[in-house]
């Protein structure tokens, strides 16, 4: 696997909806197809994702004046699939979360990201199923009218974010969590999908605005995860934890996630599967022998270091081996450092243990 550079332009979200659906239609049907064969087999029937897409359709067409609804019907048109399978796409960890917290799915064993804010860092190992790669892409999201707002980041086709950085200089990271409780009597697992959250922090010009438009954004049950939000000089964590969220902000340390919630939980109240505990340790160890507050001390090579290291029978970095939970071969699909100062996504084009070295992508 190695991924390829699009374009995505348009003056509208429609546009750029369509512009999305039409150049990547053969991958956004192979994403479809992964996902739709994993639901199946959790036992999501093809009615019941007709009736989630519809219910997430209806949510998003009355949320931010319905921009991200027009954009996921832009790439239906363009992609030839049915809108509701578009809206699935977008909404597939809500999805996931859902069904398998019915049957006490444990939680993921996948991502490490972390900040580094006098250095004006943000990066991430994304781990996810091998067959994933296969599809994903890397995508620069161009607006003419409205330049400062473009984009570039790392997609899975028919998705409209992911991990990436925007000419403003705002970037986001990603830590999917499972659900640690069930819905409240009435409560609804339909509201803003995760991934749709991503698209709204890229969309935001500044990390202030970014963290107040998820805040205010309506949430499910089922959202839960870490939206790892950094600018030049300051980041921020977004635990979303189920219908809430917590935020958490730092100027000068180092920010680490995995995959379980930290704000307000005392480590001994820490709940997150082995690996996501084994790599929080590691990256902490490692983390204590970097430099202080010297600005710049921290680089590219630093946290390349720690992004790539294999040490334990849990590591950071995962060759793509047989995951017992997920039912499939599951490693790290793509190693992410974003230079928030000069706007540049670097990026494997695949698995760091085959590309170890970085492309790039300006969002200016």
């Amino acid at each position: 696997m190695s991924f390829r550079v699009f374009t995505v332009t348009g003056a509208t979200p429609h546009e750029l909806g369509v512009s999305h659906g039409t150049q990547l239609r053969p991958l956004i049907h192979k994403t479809y197809n992964f996902y739709s064969t994993w639901w199946l087999i959790l036992g999501i029937s093809d009615g019941m994702l007709r009736q989630y897409g519809a219910d997430f359709q209806a949510l998003l067409e009355n949320y931010a004046g319905g921009k991200y609804a027009a954009e996921i019907a832009g790439i239906a048109q363009g992609s030839e699939l049915p809108l509701y399978q578009i809206h699935c796409l977008n909404a597939r960890t809500e999805i996931v979360n859902k069904q398998t917290f019915n049957r006490g799915h444990e939680g993921p064993n996948e991502c490490t990201t972390l900040s580094v804010p006098q250095c004006d860092i943000l990066a991430e190992t994304w781990d996810w199923a091998e067959e994933a790669g296969s599809y994903t892409q890397v995508m620069k999201l161009e607006r003419p009218d409205n330049q400062t707002s473009d984009i570039a980041m790392i997609v899975e086709p028919g998705i409209i974010a992911k991990i990436g950085v925007n000419a403003a200089g705002v970037g986001v990271a990603l830590n999917l969590l499972a659900p640690s409780r069930g819905p409240a009597d009435g409560e609804s697992f339909v509201g803003v999908p995760v991934h749709v959250l991503l698209r709204v922090i890229l969309d935001a010009p500044d990390l202030p605005a970014a963290i107040a438009a998820v805040t205010d954004a309506p949430k499910g049950w089922a959202t839960t995860s870490v939206l790892h939000v950094a600018a030049c000089g300051r980041s921020a964590v977004i635990e979303l934890t189920g219908g809430g969220c917590i935020v958490a902000y730092s100027d000068a340390v180092v920010l680490l996630r995995t995959n379980h919630f930290v704000v307000g939980v005392s480590e001994e109240d820490w709940k997150g599967s082995p690996s996501s505990l084994s790599r929080y340790a590691r990256a902490r160890e490692i983390i204590k022998g970097w430099p202080g507050d010297a600005r710049g001390a921290v680089t590219m090579t630093t946290v390349r270091s720690l992004l790539d290291d294999r040490f334990g029978s849990l590591p950071i970095l995962r060759e793509f081996k047989p995951d017992v939970k997920l039912g499939m071969n599951a490693g790290t699909i793509t190693r992410i450092h974003l230079d928030l100062k000069e706007k540049v996504m670097y990026y494997t084009p695949g698995s760091p243990v085959d590309f170890p070295e970085y492309n790039s992508l300006s969002a200016v």
